[in-house]
């Protein structure tokens, strides 16, 4: 009986905290995570101090007590059910795009764009175009293949932008299948990232505080449409000559 109070508990802890990563892995939030974890430490808390402590049987148990433990073995197996299940799911990648001969899963991109871009239909679209890119890019396929087999877009696009190669790939492209983008964290952190990787390297660094600079035109910038910003299209507007012009003179560091 106390082992399997044990295994139970180990169980419960798993199967929430699984789906709590999984919510957070599709929303970003972290309110999935903290909720889930609080819920499966108190159910494996609960069970563990069942299974060690002594029980005197001649002692009649309190119904409340009797109640509460019904509703704890309810709703642990209800998440034991739905681990399995997930687990089982978890070995077929729903969306997936052939290229080069290439099985590439999209099911990670989907849901990782999915407070970025909310039509489920245009994230697919999307990402089947970011692996077309990705599929047919030659520093990938010698330095990333796995990454890409494995659907880890995400990774692959980071490694690539550290080592300045983020502006060889086109796959701003593929925002052309995006009809509203929402601005988001991570958006805001892309926008930022590139005009970084931009200016380092160049006598704009000995010109700029790139930080503050680099700061101050995303800030500027979430007052307009996330599309626009993204395709381009903005840069040639007057005001982005308007932001860029401010956003330089506050940040000028030295001597002209």
């Amino acid at each position: 009986m106390k082992s399997g109070k044990i295994l139970l508990a180990i169980l419960i802890f798993i199967s929430f905290m699984r789906e709590g990563l999984n919510a957070f892995k599709e929303t970003g939030d972290a309110w999935f995570v903290i909720i889930m974890l609080t819920v499966a430490l108190l159910l494996s808390g609960l069970l563990i101090r069942s299974a060690f402590k002594p029980k005197d049987r001649f002692v009649q148990e309190n119904k409340n007590k009797i109640y509460l433990w019904n509703f704890i073995k309810v709703v642990s197996i209800l998440g034991i059910i739905g681990f399995v299940l997930n687990s089982g799911q978890d070995k077929t990648e729903e969306y997936v795009a052939d290229y080069n001969g290439m099985k590439i899963p999209l099911d990670k991109c989907i849901r990782g764009n999915v407070r970025m871009i909310e039509s489920e239909e245009e994230r697919i679209n999307y990402c089947d175009c970011m692996a077309g890119i990705l599929a047919n890019n030659e520093t990938v396929l010698t330095d990333y293949k796995d990454l890409l087999l494995n659907g880890d877009f995400g990774e692959i696009i980071n490694s690539m932008k550290s080592r300045g190669l983020g502006g060889t790939m086109g796959l701003e492209g593929c925002f052309g299948f995006v009809t509203n983008i929402e601005w988001t964290d991570n958006v805001k952190i892309a926008i930022k990232g590139g005009f970084r990787n931009e200016m380092r390297g160049t006598d704009l660094e000995e010109r700029l505080d790139i930080e503050g600079y680099c700061d101050c035109i995303v800030d500027s910038l979430v007052n307009y449409p996330a599309n626009e910003i993204i395709s381009g299209e903005f840069y040639e507007t007057k005001q982005w000559v308007k932001i860029d012009s401010i956003c330089t003179a506050r940040n000028l560091i030295g001597d002209l």
